[in-house]
């Protein structure tokens, strides 16, 4: 099982509080939906880019190296940072997902999905 959240109870035991998986998911899901309220032409595109970006933002906290970090406070370096494979992945899976979108704007959208999971947390 993976996590994305995790805090210390009263004994100061490290206790998981959400399941990776399920917080990509509400992420993805409140992205997509809050983007769809703009009114734009291609609306339906840019939501869809907001799922991907939600669904990825967090996509580095499935490696060995975050999970030790949240649930046995080892760190290793920088290696639990998530921040940047995370951006990567999403900007990749936008420039997949989206080849067939007619936006005027779509070769940003990588670049613009990059920057803004890399950033999420500053």
């Amino acid at each position: 099982m993976f996590y994305s959240h995790a805090e210390k109870n009263e004994l100061g035991e490290i206790i998981p509080t959400k399941v990776l998986i399920e917080h990509l998911r509400e992420v993805g899901k409140a992205a997509q939906q809050y983007v769809a309220k703009v009114p734009y032409q291609h609306g339906e595109e840019l939501a869809e880019a907001a799922l991907l970006a939600g669904v990825c933002h967090d996509f580095g906290k499935y490696t060995s190296y975050f999970q030790d970090y949240l649930l046995k406070e080892k760190e290793q370096g920088q290696r639990h940072h998530h921040g940047f494979i995370s951006a990567i992945y999403g900007a990749f899976q936008v420039q997949k997902h989206l080849t067939n979108c007619c936006m005027p704007y779509k070769k940003y959208l990588p670049l613009l999905i990059y920057m803004a999971i890399l950033h999420h947390h500053g």
